[in-house]
């Protein structure tokens, strides 16, 4: 078990979306398990950059001076998410943009909500249906250049401040085994982009909404609370990363890896080939959350590295 505990002083509601990965419970749990294993350097350096992010005012109104560096950190795991969220600011660019320069980290001028960042669609077929490739601006390229701009001694300050929100977010939706995944089955000839083409819902509900997916209910795994009592726990009793997993920094491999998990955990019974519902069972639920928390745990630990080597 896990043996330090982040204290936060604030709570925020993050509601679970088929349209988010982990949800804000999820992101910001990343982030903290991360924030624990940092440097003294790499906290500096990091709070000094998230200063510049436009939303940090809103992110420590009301808190202590002590734990706002904290708190802007776990914040900041949200970034990429709130700008989905904030149609008046930011510009639907779609998941496949054809301009050549959606993959272009700049900084905070870019307003372009870049949806199709999140995720990259590994294709697998159970039943021999036809792949197609992932699009070629991912979660794995993005990951890799956010990290190339932290590591940049030439890079401006708003652009590694801008990266260095995307890490912390894109660490963590690797890890997220529907961010991985698009299975292509008979019934779903198209795929199910990550299971966001499946209805899918607790067994103790009556009827799923049109608005529950597999890949909703994963991205809720671990809870949608985050109230400091809450998150005290979900941090308490995340498992340690093994030395093996730790020694594994290639994001196209922890993609890999989430892809592996979705085949053998997430796309087993209850869940089907076609498009549902399905009503999840108690045993499906628990390995759900124990999965959820092992890879939320794994997240944090490989987010501290990276930024340790980059921040330091």
């Amino acid at each position: 078990m896990r043996k330090a505990v982040v204290v936060l002083m604030v709570a925020f509601a993050f509601p679970s979306t088929p349209a988010h990965a982990w949800n804000g419970r999820g992101h910001m749990t990343v982030a903290a398990v991360a924030w624990n294993h940092l440097t003294p350097q790499a906290k500096a350096r990091a709070s000094a950059l998230l200063k510049l992010n436009p939303n940090y005012a809103k992110w420590t109104t009301g808190v202590a001076a002590a734990d706002r560096d904290r708190v802007a950190f776990l914040e900041a795991a949200t970034f990429p998410d709130e700008m989905k969220d904030d149609p008046a600011t930011y510009i639907k660019d779609g998941y496949t943009p054809s301009d050549p320069a959606a993959g272009d980290i700049t900084g905070y001028a870019d307003k372009h909500m870049h949806r199709g960042w999140h995720f990259i669609n590994l294709p697998f077929s159970p039943d021999n249906t036809a792949l197609k490739d992932p699009f070629g601006t991912n979660a794995v390229t993005q990951t890799r250049k956010a990290l190339d701009i932290l590591a940049d001694a030439t890079a401006s300050d708003d652009a590694k401040s801008y990266s260095l929100t995307w890490v912390l977010h894109l660490v963590g939706d690797l890890h997220q085994p529907l961010h991985a995944t698009n299975r292509l089955t008979q019934a779903i000839p198209g795929g199910d982009t990550g299971g966001n083409a499946q209805t899918a819902c607790s067994d103790t509900r009556p009827k799923c909404g049109e608005r529950d997916s597999l890949h909703g209910f994963w991205d809720g795994a671990v809870g949608n609370s985050t109230k400091v009592a809450s998150l005290k726990i979900l941090i308490n009793r995340l498992p340690a990363a093994s030395a093996a997993d730790l020694q594994v920094t290639d994001p196209q491999a922890w993609a890999e890896e989430s892809l592996e998990l979705a085949k053998s955990v997430v796309y087993q019974p209850p869940v089907g080939d076609d498009k549902g519902p399905f009503k999840l069972t108690l045993g499906y639920r628990k390995a759900a959350g124990s999965l959820a928390e092992k890879r939320i745990g794994l997240a944090g630990e490989r987010l501290a590295i990276l930024l340790n080597a980059r921040l330091s």
